[in-house]
């Protein structure tokens, strides 16, 4: 049973991916017959489909396009994102049962043409589909930005963790990707989607470039000052020069906001051990900054912990008795050995959800035992120094 229901007047992310990770775009021509299938199959009629497409994808667009205002939509589109193995819908429901209805449209008629065209049989996505309910204006506003550049992980995989290697490029990719919304907004011409149904977050072209560039632009000029570094192979005495002086400035910086955190247990061995002294960074986590891999102090309940983060918005999370999966947007799984737990958790990682583990597995109670994940607004922050025991100190602990 869906772990939620859906209300007119609410919005929700919905996705979905390819079972067994496959993909389920394989040319140009079906993004676009999917694209056609948002908006024809957007009806409380019922569309013949195979009369649209009789005239070829081209046609179908333009009937597709003449038929908007005679529709009577089931729910309205507020972005949308179909990549080679997945897709996000951020929609809201236009009457009792629209997202359900519509979705089983959608997911059934592709279904159909692909098995038919491939000569294959069976489902093609996982299950129904995916519903997360965005419940905050700051949700909305990360979801935006979520679906618009889910295109660069395309031509730059690790844009995320380290910024865009060539951030032009990216760019361009992003905003000029044909089956995301985001060209939509940019041009002002809504074919697929339906803005007035939805909170103003894309004002003008000016907010939508700076939304985009703002988020490929998180951690740009460290990149590329290290790869600029590697390719010359020195840097001069200058240079070192003002690298230190930044580095004494932030560090004086970072002082005025570190606070003490004492490890309690041995979750974290053998990265930390029982009673040692950590500052704990307390400058506002900004969820762009968190990436797999750091380790977080966070409040949970009434108590203070720290885990590593091993799941991220957007990952598969499927957890057994026999062992804990997590598989990216690029369909790479990674497993984590024995859950410890009795149940099983099959879900997507909403767009502000972290699953955190501890380094000690064997003897950490964590995201497996909770069953749940941590959110940013409970992350306090992330360990800088360790300063006790001194025979163990050292700068950013934790980090791989």
């Amino acid at each position: 049973m869906r772990r939620i229901s859906f209300s007119e007047g609410e919005y929700y992310h919905i996705y979905n991916r390819g079972v067994d990770k496959r993909i389920v775009f394989t040319s140009s021509a079906e993004y676009k017959r999917f694209q056609i299938y948002l908006q024809v199959l957007n009806d409380v009629e019922t569309a013949r489909v195979n009369d649209i497409f009789r005239g070829g994808v081209k046609n179908a667009q333009g009937l597709a396009l003449s038929m908007r205002d005679r529709r009577a939509p089931m729910v309205a589109i507020g972005a949308y994102c179909l990549m080679p193995n997945h897709f996000h819908l951020y929609v809201t429901p236009l009457m009792d049962s629209g997202i359900s209805k519509f979705m089983q449209r959608i997911q059934t008629a592709y279904t159909m043409f692909f098995n038919e065209k491939h000569k294959r049989s069976g489902a093609l996505f996982q299950g129904t589909f995916k519903a997360e309910h965005v419940d905050s204006d700051r949700y909305a506003r990360y979801l935006l930005s979520y679906i618009h550049l889910n295109p660069a992980k395309l031509v730059d995989r690790t844009w995320k963790e380290f910024g865009a290697r060539d951030f032009e490029r990216v760019r361009e990719h992003v905003v000029t990707y044909p089956y995301s919304s985001l060209p939509e907004y940019r041009d002002r011409s809504h074919v697929i989607c339906e803005p007035s149904k939805f909170p103003s977050h894309l004002s003008s072209i000016r907010e939508i470039d700076d939304h985009v560039d703002e988020w490929l632009s998180h951690r740009r000029f460290s990149r590329l000052n290290l790869e600029h570094s590697a390719k010359r192979g020195f840097i001069s005495n200058r240079i070192l020069l003002v690298v230190a002086g930044l580095v004494a400035i932030t560090l004086t910086a970072f002082t005025l906001t570190l606070k003490p955190y004492q490890v309690v247990g041995v979750s974290m061995e053998s990265t930390f051990k029982g009673g040692e002294l950590l500052l704990v960074s307390h400058l506002p986590i900004d969820i762009r900054g968190i990436k797999r891999g750091d380790v977080v102090v966070f409040r949970r309940g009434n108590e203070t912990d720290i885990k590593r983060i091993v799941g991220i918005p957007g990952d598969h999370l499927s957890i057994t008795p026999a062992k804990v999966s997590i598989t990216d947007a690029d369909a790479t799984t990674i497993e984590y050995g024995e859950s410890g737990v009795s149940g099983t958790i099959d879900r997507y990682l909403r767009a502000d959800e972290y699953f955190v583990l501890g380094d000690n597995r064997r003897q950490s109670e964590d995201s497996r035992k909770w069953g749940g994940a941590v959110v940013p607004a409970n992350i306090i922050g992330i360990p800088i120094v360790r300063t006790i025991p001194t025979s163990r100190f050292s700068l950013f602990p934790g980090a791989i």
